[in-house]
């Protein structure tokens, strides 16, 4: 995580169970907040499927 001034950066994975599957999913988010004084104001984010299943691949920006 990165912080300057209104800006906060960050770079995380998420792992995501899924009731039909044992084994997780893992996507990698890069994330870009403008914050202010009352909160958060607006969040950029990109993020991809690590490994999981194949129909997963929209799995982050569903």
């Amino acid at each position: 995580m990165l912080a300057y001034e209104e800006t906060v950066l960050t770079h995380h994975h998420v792992k995501v169970w899924k009731k039909s599957e044992a084994t997780p999913s893992e996507v990698e988010v890069y994330a870009h907040f403008v914050v202010d004084e009352d909160g958060i104001q607006s969040c950029e984010k990109v993020s991809r499927v690590i490994c999981g299943n194949a129909e997963d691949a929209d799995l982050s920006h569903r």
